[in-house]
């Protein structure tokens, strides 16, 4: 399909959820330390701006086998932890999750399930973006909320990261945002020597532990504003802490290298 009939039936998919399941992000809760900002007349406008850039962070992150999957496992199960068993969103969040384990067992790149390898897809990777914004939803907003939307930034913050740097990037470079290429963290990583087990068991790693913190800081009870100013930190040096762990391999790679040919001589 042409980026256009996708963006467009995005965008319905995203009026039937505002529309037919009621779900919008009508505020984003206290990152300034200012008191609930809400959307108020724009709340329509914001929801399908964020959804659709979650949508498209979700594809754009699938560049390695397991990748989406994984990040979109830790997110789900993330959201069901802090929900409790009992709250419709933490259900929702386990069949999904449950859906996510039985396609990683053919999806994962592992050496036993290469004859019965399968792939996600743009269809599979959208559909997963779009399932992490109407569950989190789900539990961030209105009076039955049972997290601030600012801690569940930190659920989906490699997909973030990675499309918003790249979106930024190619925008000071003064090309189209929505344009293909090679510098999403995956292909950092790639670059510099890791094949795709590594790489994956980084960015995953990595998803982990933000997810992890945004738990403990909820039943902690972490200021929102606190919890922003330390994501924006992260966005602002993810790519730059990725392009070091890519650099120092390279270069312990290439030490190997040296000391294997000196020793062959």
């Amino acid at each position: 399909m042409p980026a256009s009939a996708r963006i467009v039936s995005q965008i319905v998919a995203v009026l039937l959820m505002v529309f037919g399941a009621g779900l919008q992000l009508s505020d984003i809760g206290d990152p300034f330390g200012t008191g609930i900002i809400s959307m108020g007349s724009f709340t329509l406008i914001f929801t399908m701006l964020v959804t659709l850039t979650m949508i498209n962070a979700y594809n754009l992150v699938d560049g390695a086998d397991g990748l989406a999957g994984s990040l979109t496992l830790i997110a789900l199960l993330a959201v069901a932890l802090v929900s409790g068993i009992h709250h419709p969103a933490a259900a929702a969040a386990l069949t999904v999750s449950g859906a996510i384990i039985g396609f990683l067992i053919f999806n994962f790149p592992t050496p036993w399930n290469r004859p019965v390898r399968s792939f996600m897809g743009d269809a599979g990777s959208t559909m997963l973006g779009f399932a992490v914004v109407w569950i989190t939803l789900g539990v961030s907003q209105g009076d039955a909320r049972v997290i601030s939307p600012v801690h569940c930034l930190w659920f989906a913050a490699i997909p973030i990261f990675d499309c918003l740097t790249c979106f930024v990037r190619r925008a000071m470079k003064g090309k189209s945002p929505f344009s293909p290429g090679r510098d999403h963290f995956h292909h950092i990583l790639f670059r510099g020597g890791f094949t795709v087990r590594p790489a994956l068991a980084i960015l995953t790693g990595l998803q982990l532990t933000y997810a992890l913190i945004a738990v403990a800081a909820h039943y902690a009870g972490v200021a929102d504003v606190v919890m922003f100013v330390a994501w924006s930190l992260l966005f602002a040096t993810q790519r730059t802490v990725i392009r070091q762990i890519g650099r120092l391999h390279r270069c312990h790679k290439l030490k190997k290298l040296r000391r294997m040919s000196a020793a062959a001589a």
